[in-house]
Protein backbone atom coordinates (compact mmCIF):
# COMPACT_ATOMS: atom_id res chain seq x y z
CA UNK A 1 0.00 0.00 0.00
CA UNK A 2 2.88 2.52 0.44
CA UNK A 3 3.40 2.78 -3.25
CA UNK A 4 0.05 4.12 -3.89
CA UNK A 5 -0.25 7.56 -4.51
CA UNK A 6 -3.36 9.33 -3.10
CA UNK A 7 -2.97 13.23 -4.76
CA UNK A 8 -6.44 14.34 -5.44
CA UNK A 9 -7.11 17.41 -7.81
CA UNK A 10 -9.57 19.33 -5.43
CA UNK A 11 -11.97 22.58 -5.93
CA UNK A 12 -9.81 25.62 -5.65
CA UNK A 13 -11.91 26.86 -3.02
CA UNK A 14 -11.37 23.77 -0.60
CA UNK A 15 -8.94 24.16 2.15
CA UNK A 16 -6.70 20.94 2.44
CA UNK A 17 -3.91 22.53 4.16
CA UNK A 18 -6.67 21.94 6.83
CA UNK A 19 -5.23 19.29 8.96
CA UNK A 20 -9.05 17.83 9.51
CA UNK A 21 -9.38 17.04 6.24
CA UNK A 22 -6.45 15.14 5.07
CA UNK A 23 -6.15 13.21 8.05
CA UNK A 24 -10.48 12.65 7.72
CA UNK A 25 -9.44 11.99 3.89
CA UNK A 26 -6.10 9.42 4.63
CA UNK A 27 -8.53 7.49 7.29
CA UNK A 28 -11.10 7.02 5.19
CA UNK A 29 -8.31 5.13 2.55
CA UNK A 30 -7.31 3.06 5.80
CA UNK A 31 -10.80 2.45 6.41
CA UNK A 32 -11.99 1.46 3.37
CA UNK A 33 -8.85 -1.29 2.95
CA UNK A 34 -9.47 -2.63 6.64
CA UNK A 35 -13.26 -2.83 5.41
CA UNK A 36 -12.60 -4.94 2.00
CA UNK A 37 -10.13 -6.86 4.35
CA UNK A 38 -12.62 -7.43 6.94
CA UNK A 39 -15.44 -8.59 4.76
CA UNK A 40 -12.89 -10.31 2.13
CA UNK A 41 -12.06 -13.21 4.82
CA UNK A 42 -15.46 -14.72 4.86
CA UNK A 43 -16.46 -14.22 1.17
CA UNK A 44 -14.62 -17.50 0.04
CA UNK A 45 -15.20 -19.51 2.77
CA UNK A 46 -19.08 -18.79 3.04
CA UNK A 47 -20.01 -21.40 0.28
CA UNK A 48 -18.53 -24.44 2.39
CA UNK A 49 -19.98 -22.59 5.67
CA UNK A 50 -23.34 -22.81 4.25
CA UNK A 51 -22.51 -26.74 2.83
CA UNK A 52 -21.72 -27.24 6.20
CA UNK A 53 -24.91 -25.93 7.79
CA UNK A 54 -27.43 -27.03 5.22
CA UNK A 55 -29.36 -30.25 5.41
CA UNK A 56 -30.70 -29.73 1.76
CA UNK A 57 -29.08 -28.26 -2.16
CA UNK A 58 -26.38 -26.47 -1.20
CA UNK A 59 -26.16 -24.14 -4.21
CA UNK A 60 -30.04 -23.28 -2.95
CA UNK A 61 -29.11 -22.56 0.23
CA UNK A 62 -25.81 -20.45 -0.98
CA UNK A 63 -28.60 -18.76 -3.24
CA UNK A 64 -30.84 -17.76 -0.54
CA UNK A 65 -28.48 -16.39 2.23
CA UNK A 66 -27.04 -14.42 -0.77
CA UNK A 67 -30.40 -13.04 -1.18
CA UNK A 68 -31.41 -12.43 2.03
CA UNK A 69 -27.95 -10.06 2.45
CA UNK A 70 -28.82 -8.47 -0.50
CA UNK A 71 -32.46 -7.74 0.62
CA UNK A 72 -30.99 -6.52 3.98
CA UNK A 73 -28.66 -4.18 1.74
CA UNK A 74 -31.11 -2.42 -0.57
CA UNK A 75 -32.96 -0.95 2.34
CA UNK A 76 -29.45 0.17 4.20
CA UNK A 77 -28.02 1.24 1.24
CA UNK A 78 -31.43 4.09 0.71
CA UNK A 79 -31.55 5.22 4.72
CA UNK A 80 -27.56 5.25 4.95
CA UNK A 81 -27.60 7.55 2.16
CA UNK A 82 -30.42 9.77 3.50
CA UNK A 83 -28.66 9.48 7.17
CA UNK A 84 -25.15 11.16 5.80
CA UNK A 85 -27.38 13.89 4.38
CA UNK A 86 -28.76 14.91 7.65
CA UNK A 87 -26.37 13.99 10.04
CA UNK A 88 -22.74 14.21 7.97
CA UNK A 89 -19.59 11.58 7.22
CA UNK A 90 -18.59 11.06 10.87
CA UNK A 91 -21.68 9.40 12.58
CA UNK A 92 -22.02 7.17 9.28
CA UNK A 93 -19.04 5.84 9.37
CA UNK A 94 -18.93 4.96 13.02
CA UNK A 95 -22.54 3.67 12.57
CA UNK A 96 -21.22 1.49 9.50
CA UNK A 97 -17.84 -0.04 11.36
CA UNK A 98 -20.02 -0.80 14.68
CA UNK A 99 -22.56 -2.59 12.46
CA UNK A 100 -19.92 -4.47 10.86
CA UNK A 101 -18.56 -5.58 14.24
CA UNK A 102 -22.01 -6.75 15.33
CA UNK A 103 -22.32 -8.79 11.92
CA UNK A 104 -18.80 -10.66 12.07
CA UNK A 105 -19.70 -11.25 15.95
CA UNK A 106 -22.80 -13.00 15.10
CA UNK A 107 -21.15 -14.60 12.43
CA UNK A 108 -18.51 -16.17 14.29
CA UNK A 109 -20.78 -18.21 16.47
CA UNK A 110 -23.29 -19.15 13.55
CA UNK A 111 -23.34 -22.76 14.43
CA UNK A 112 -27.35 -22.87 12.35
CA UNK A 113 -28.10 -21.86 9.14
CA UNK A 114 -31.15 -19.88 11.35
CA UNK A 115 -27.97 -17.66 12.95
CA UNK A 116 -26.46 -17.17 9.33
CA UNK A 117 -30.04 -15.22 8.60
CA UNK A 118 -29.71 -13.49 11.47
CA UNK A 119 -26.14 -12.05 11.14
CA UNK A 120 -27.09 -10.25 8.41
CA UNK A 121 -29.42 -7.92 9.66
CA UNK A 122 -26.80 -5.92 11.10
CA UNK A 123 -25.37 -5.25 7.64
CA UNK A 124 -28.62 -2.83 7.41
CA UNK A 125 -26.08 0.06 8.40
CA UNK A 126 -22.71 -1.37 6.88
CA UNK A 127 -21.72 0.74 4.13
CA UNK A 128 -18.40 1.57 4.53
CA UNK A 129 -17.65 2.03 0.35
CA UNK A 130 -21.22 4.43 0.09
CA UNK A 131 -19.40 6.60 3.38
CA UNK A 132 -16.22 6.84 1.41
CA UNK A 133 -17.97 7.54 -2.23
CA UNK A 134 -19.94 10.25 -0.87
CA UNK A 135 -16.91 11.43 0.82
CA UNK A 136 -14.07 11.81 -1.89
CA UNK A 137 -17.90 12.89 -4.39
CA UNK A 138 -17.38 16.27 -2.15
CA UNK A 139 -13.96 16.80 -2.08
CA UNK A 140 -12.84 16.35 -6.14
CA UNK A 141 -13.92 18.64 -9.60
CA UNK A 142 -15.89 16.85 -12.43
CA UNK A 143 -14.32 14.86 -15.10
CA UNK A 144 -10.65 13.35 -14.82
CA UNK A 145 -9.73 14.07 -11.16
CA UNK A 146 -12.81 12.71 -10.34
CA UNK A 147 -12.35 9.67 -11.78
CA UNK A 148 -8.81 9.02 -11.08
CA UNK A 149 -9.71 9.64 -6.98
CA UNK A 150 -12.52 7.50 -7.29
CA UNK A 151 -10.37 5.18 -9.00
CA UNK A 152 -8.16 4.90 -6.09
CA UNK A 153 -10.63 4.69 -3.42
CA UNK A 154 -11.52 1.50 -5.65
CA UNK A 155 -7.82 0.79 -5.43
CA UNK A 156 -8.15 1.14 -1.76
CA UNK A 157 -10.98 -1.61 -1.14
CA UNK A 158 -9.84 -3.70 -3.83
CA UNK A 159 -6.50 -3.79 -2.09
CA UNK A 160 -7.82 -5.12 0.91
CA UNK A 161 -10.06 -7.53 -1.17
CA UNK A 162 -7.01 -9.28 -2.69
CA UNK A 163 -5.63 -9.65 1.00
CA UNK A 164 -8.33 -10.80 2.14
CA UNK A 165 -9.76 -13.92 0.42
CA UNK A 166 -6.14 -15.53 -0.06
CA UNK A 167 -5.84 -15.04 3.94
CA UNK A 168 -9.37 -16.64 4.62
CA UNK A 169 -8.94 -19.16 2.44
CA UNK A 170 -5.78 -20.20 4.14
CA UNK A 171 -7.42 -19.84 7.60
CA UNK A 172 -10.23 -21.70 6.37
CA UNK A 173 -8.35 -24.25 4.73
CA UNK A 174 -8.01 -26.10 8.27
CA UNK A 175 -11.71 -26.35 8.69
CA UNK A 176 -12.09 -23.50 11.15
CA UNK A 177 -14.51 -21.20 9.39
CA UNK A 178 -14.76 -18.77 12.18
CA UNK A 179 -11.99 -17.30 12.76
CA UNK A 180 -11.64 -14.96 10.12
CA UNK A 181 -14.89 -13.68 11.19
CA UNK A 182 -13.43 -13.32 14.26
CA UNK A 183 -10.37 -10.81 13.15
CA UNK A 184 -13.15 -8.87 11.29
CA UNK A 185 -14.48 -7.76 14.73
CA UNK A 186 -11.04 -6.38 15.82
CA UNK A 187 -10.95 -4.94 12.54
CA UNK A 188 -14.47 -3.20 12.14
CA UNK A 189 -13.77 -1.53 15.91
CA UNK A 190 -10.51 -0.44 14.57
CA UNK A 191 -12.47 1.44 12.07
CA UNK A 192 -15.00 2.93 13.95
CA UNK A 193 -12.40 4.14 16.96
CA UNK A 194 -10.57 5.81 13.64
CA UNK A 195 -13.53 7.33 12.30
CA UNK A 196 -14.78 8.84 15.52
CA UNK A 197 -11.18 10.11 16.15
CA UNK A 198 -10.32 11.58 13.07
CA UNK A 199 -13.29 11.97 10.48
CA UNK A 200 -15.07 15.07 11.20
CA UNK A 201 -19.30 15.38 10.61
CA UNK A 202 -19.18 17.42 7.54
CA UNK A 203 -15.63 18.20 5.34
CA UNK A 204 -15.29 21.68 4.56
CA UNK A 205 -16.16 22.30 1.31
CA UNK A 206 -16.10 26.30 1.11
CA UNK A 207 -13.76 29.10 2.11
CA UNK A 208 -16.56 30.07 4.57
CA UNK A 209 -16.76 26.58 6.44
CA UNK A 210 -20.62 25.88 5.76
CA UNK A 211 -21.61 22.96 5.90
CA UNK A 212 -23.96 22.14 2.68
CA UNK A 213 -27.84 22.93 2.65
CA UNK A 214 -29.71 20.18 3.26
CA UNK A 215 -32.63 18.89 0.86
CA UNK A 216 -35.52 16.52 2.57
CA UNK A 217 -35.62 13.16 1.22
CA UNK A 218 -38.25 13.39 -1.30
CA UNK A 219 -36.41 16.59 -3.18
CA UNK A 220 -32.82 14.50 -3.24
CA UNK A 221 -34.35 11.60 -4.23
CA UNK A 222 -36.53 13.38 -7.32
CA UNK A 223 -33.40 15.29 -7.99
CA UNK A 224 -31.00 12.17 -8.04
CA UNK A 225 -33.63 10.10 -10.24
CA UNK A 226 -34.08 13.28 -13.01
CA UNK A 227 -30.23 14.17 -13.01
CA UNK A 228 -29.06 10.13 -13.71
CA UNK A 229 -31.75 7.67 -14.49
CA UNK A 230 -30.19 6.59 -17.80
CA UNK A 231 -27.25 5.58 -15.61
CA UNK A 232 -29.20 4.03 -13.44
CA UNK A 233 -30.86 1.69 -16.18
CA UNK A 234 -27.40 0.85 -17.34
CA UNK A 235 -26.16 0.05 -13.74
CA UNK A 236 -29.49 -2.20 -13.36
CA UNK A 237 -29.40 -3.82 -16.38
CA UNK A 238 -25.17 -4.44 -16.56
CA UNK A 239 -25.94 -5.61 -12.50
CA UNK A 240 -27.78 -8.26 -12.98
CA UNK A 241 -25.02 -9.96 -15.71
CA UNK A 242 -22.55 -9.06 -12.54
CA UNK A 243 -24.38 -10.35 -10.00
CA UNK A 244 -25.02 -13.34 -11.27
CA UNK A 245 -21.90 -13.97 -12.44
CA UNK A 246 -20.15 -12.97 -8.54
CA UNK A 247 -22.56 -15.71 -7.23
CA UNK A 248 -21.93 -18.10 -9.89
CA UNK A 249 -18.23 -17.42 -9.80
CA UNK A 250 -17.25 -19.55 -6.22
CA UNK A 251 -19.95 -22.38 -6.93
CA UNK A 252 -18.61 -22.76 -10.53
CA UNK A 253 -14.70 -23.04 -8.69
CA UNK A 254 -15.97 -25.23 -5.73
CA UNK A 255 -18.27 -27.71 -7.94
CA UNK A 256 -16.50 -27.82 -11.67
CA UNK A 257 -13.68 -27.59 -11.07
CA UNK A 258 -13.11 -28.98 -7.46
CA UNK A 259 -11.49 -25.89 -5.69
CA UNK A 260 -10.72 -26.16 -2.37
CA UNK A 261 -10.83 -23.42 0.05
CA UNK A 262 -7.48 -21.76 0.20
CA UNK A 263 -7.50 -22.14 -4.20
CA UNK A 264 -11.07 -20.61 -3.77
CA UNK A 265 -9.14 -17.39 -1.84
CA UNK A 266 -5.69 -17.64 -4.03
CA UNK A 267 -7.94 -17.47 -7.37
CA UNK A 268 -10.01 -14.72 -5.43
CA UNK A 269 -7.53 -12.55 -4.25
CA UNK A 270 -5.30 -12.72 -7.69
CA UNK A 271 -8.59 -11.45 -10.07
CA UNK A 272 -9.20 -8.32 -7.53
CA UNK A 273 -5.33 -7.71 -7.40
CA UNK A 274 -5.52 -7.33 -11.70
CA UNK A 275 -8.84 -4.86 -11.52
CA UNK A 276 -6.86 -3.41 -8.72
CA UNK A 277 -3.68 -2.28 -10.85
CA UNK A 278 -6.38 -0.88 -12.88
CA UNK A 279 -8.67 1.12 -11.06
CA UNK A 280 -5.42 3.12 -10.16
CA UNK A 281 -3.72 3.99 -13.05
CA UNK A 282 -6.68 3.69 -16.04
CA UNK A 283 -9.74 5.85 -15.10
CA UNK A 284 -8.26 9.16 -15.35
CA UNK A 285 -5.88 8.70 -18.44
CA UNK A 286 -9.12 7.42 -20.01
CA UNK A 287 -11.70 10.00 -18.93
CA UNK A 288 -8.99 12.57 -20.15
CA UNK A 289 -8.34 10.43 -23.30
CA UNK A 290 -11.98 9.61 -24.37
CA UNK A 291 -12.87 13.25 -23.29
CA UNK A 292 -15.82 12.63 -20.94
CA UNK A 293 -16.72 9.79 -18.91
CA UNK A 294 -19.72 8.91 -21.07
CA UNK A 295 -17.11 7.95 -23.50
CA UNK A 296 -15.40 5.54 -21.05
CA UNK A 297 -18.84 3.96 -19.90
CA UNK A 298 -19.34 3.60 -23.52
CA UNK A 299 -15.71 1.37 -24.19
CA UNK A 300 -16.67 -0.85 -20.94
CA UNK A 301 -19.65 -1.96 -22.33
CA UNK A 302 -18.36 -2.88 -25.75
CA UNK A 303 -15.61 -4.22 -23.79
CA UNK A 304 -17.65 -6.61 -21.85
CA UNK A 305 -19.54 -7.36 -24.37
CA UNK A 306 -16.66 -9.01 -26.23
CA UNK A 307 -15.23 -10.40 -23.10
CA UNK A 308 -18.38 -12.06 -22.52
CA UNK A 309 -18.90 -13.57 -26.02
CA UNK A 310 -15.14 -14.47 -25.95
CA UNK A 311 -15.66 -16.23 -22.65
CA UNK A 312 -18.70 -18.54 -23.83
CA UNK A 313 -16.69 -19.59 -27.35
CA UNK A 314 -14.12 -20.79 -25.18
CA UNK A 315 -16.35 -22.60 -22.65
CA UNK A 316 -17.76 -23.88 -25.74
CA UNK A 317 -15.37 -24.96 -27.90
CA UNK A 318 -12.03 -25.43 -25.69
CA UNK A 319 -11.07 -28.73 -24.56
CA UNK A 320 -7.27 -28.19 -23.31
CA UNK A 321 -6.51 -25.78 -20.45
CA UNK A 322 -10.17 -25.04 -19.73
CA UNK A 323 -9.71 -23.87 -16.13
CA UNK A 324 -6.77 -20.89 -17.08
CA UNK A 325 -8.66 -20.00 -20.62
CA UNK A 326 -11.71 -19.19 -18.12
CA UNK A 327 -10.12 -17.22 -15.54
CA UNK A 328 -7.76 -15.32 -18.41
CA UNK A 329 -11.38 -14.45 -19.83
CA UNK A 330 -12.88 -13.56 -16.53
CA UNK A 331 -10.15 -11.24 -15.61
CA UNK A 332 -10.47 -9.45 -18.87
CA UNK A 333 -14.54 -9.12 -18.32
CA UNK A 334 -13.73 -8.06 -14.19
CA UNK A 335 -11.16 -5.30 -15.49
CA UNK A 336 -14.01 -3.85 -18.27
CA UNK A 337 -16.91 -4.33 -15.38
CA UNK A 338 -14.94 -2.20 -12.60
CA UNK A 339 -13.83 0.76 -14.95
CA UNK A 340 -17.60 0.53 -15.87
CA UNK A 341 -18.83 1.05 -12.38
CA UNK A 342 -16.18 3.86 -11.60
CA UNK A 343 -16.82 5.61 -14.83
CA UNK A 344 -21.22 5.37 -14.14
CA UNK A 345 -20.40 6.62 -11.04
CA UNK A 346 -18.05 9.59 -12.00
CA UNK A 347 -20.43 10.40 -13.97
CA UNK A 348 -23.25 10.27 -11.61
CA UNK A 349 -21.93 12.41 -9.07
CA UNK A 350 -21.71 15.06 -11.32
CA UNK A 351 -25.31 15.24 -12.06
CA UNK A 352 -26.19 16.81 -8.60
CA UNK A 353 -25.64 19.02 -5.89
CA UNK A 354 -23.50 18.36 -2.61
CA UNK A 355 -26.44 18.06 -0.60
CA UNK A 356 -27.70 15.06 -2.65
CA UNK A 357 -24.39 13.24 -2.52
CA UNK A 358 -25.21 11.10 0.37
CA UNK A 359 -28.75 10.15 -1.37
CA UNK A 360 -27.07 9.39 -4.92
CA UNK A 361 -24.61 6.85 -3.94
CA UNK A 362 -27.31 5.24 -1.41
CA UNK A 363 -29.00 5.28 -4.02
CA UNK A 364 -26.39 3.68 -6.59
CA UNK A 365 -25.60 1.19 -3.80
CA UNK A 366 -29.43 0.32 -3.16
CA UNK A 367 -29.79 -0.71 -7.04
CA UNK A 368 -27.20 -2.41 -6.85
CA UNK A 369 -28.24 -4.67 -3.85
CA UNK A 370 -31.68 -4.91 -4.93
CA UNK A 371 -30.49 -7.05 -8.26
CA UNK A 372 -28.92 -9.15 -5.94
CA UNK A 373 -31.76 -10.20 -4.16
CA UNK A 374 -33.31 -12.43 -7.11
CA UNK A 375 -29.92 -12.75 -8.97
CA UNK A 376 -28.93 -15.40 -6.81
CA UNK A 377 -31.24 -17.83 -7.32
CA UNK A 378 -31.69 -17.10 -11.23
CA UNK A 379 -27.50 -17.92 -11.54
CA UNK A 380 -28.16 -21.16 -9.72
CA UNK A 381 -31.18 -21.70 -12.40
CA UNK A 382 -28.75 -21.09 -14.85
CA UNK A 383 -26.15 -22.91 -13.61
CA UNK A 384 -28.25 -25.98 -13.22
CA UNK A 385 -29.94 -25.85 -16.70
CA UNK A 386 -27.21 -24.69 -18.88
CA UNK A 387 -23.88 -25.15 -16.51
CA UNK A 388 -20.83 -22.87 -16.71
CA UNK A 389 -21.26 -21.70 -20.29
CA UNK A 390 -25.45 -21.07 -19.98
CA UNK A 391 -24.21 -18.16 -17.30
CA UNK A 392 -21.50 -16.56 -19.24
CA UNK A 393 -23.77 -16.03 -22.50
CA UNK A 394 -26.89 -15.04 -20.38
CA UNK A 395 -24.30 -12.42 -18.89
CA UNK A 396 -23.46 -11.54 -23.19
CA UNK A 397 -26.87 -10.95 -23.74
CA UNK A 398 -27.76 -8.67 -20.62
CA UNK A 399 -24.82 -6.50 -21.58
CA UNK A 400 -25.91 -6.23 -25.00
CA UNK A 401 -29.55 -4.94 -24.02
CA UNK A 402 -28.10 -2.70 -21.46
CA UNK A 403 -25.78 -1.10 -24.51
CA UNK A 404 -28.66 -0.92 -26.56
CA UNK A 405 -30.46 0.66 -23.89
CA UNK A 406 -28.09 3.20 -22.97
CA UNK A 407 -27.49 4.30 -26.69
CA UNK A 408 -31.57 4.72 -26.62
CA UNK A 409 -31.95 6.74 -23.28
CA UNK A 410 -28.46 9.09 -24.60
CA UNK A 411 -30.26 10.03 -28.24
CA UNK A 412 -33.59 10.61 -26.04
CA UNK A 413 -31.79 13.24 -23.95
CA UNK A 414 -29.79 14.89 -26.54
CA UNK A 415 -33.23 15.51 -28.53
CA UNK A 416 -34.84 16.61 -25.35
CA UNK A 417 -31.91 19.07 -24.69
CA UNK A 418 -32.33 20.01 -28.34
Amino acid sequence: MASISFNLTIRPEINLEMHSNKTALYTIYVNIVLFALCYQLQSPLEPYLVSKLSDGDDNRAYSSVQAWFSFIQTIGSLLMGSLLDKFGLQGGFVLTFLSSAVHYGILANATTLQLLYISKIPTLFMHGFLCAQTAVSQLTTDGSSRMAALGRLTACYTAGATVGPALGGYLGASGDYYFGAKLAVCGSLLSAVLSYAFVPAHLVTSASETEPPKADVKTSLKTVFLSAYDLFLVKGVTGVANSMQSTAFPLIAKNYFSFQEEQMGLAQSAMTLATTVCSIFLPGPLTSALGSSIAVVRLCLWGSILGLALQTLLLAYAVENLITLFFISKLFVSVFQFLLSTSLTGESVGRVPAECKGTLMGTEHALFSVVRVFTPALAVAVLEANGVIGVSAYAAVMYTSGTGLFAMTTRFIKQKEA
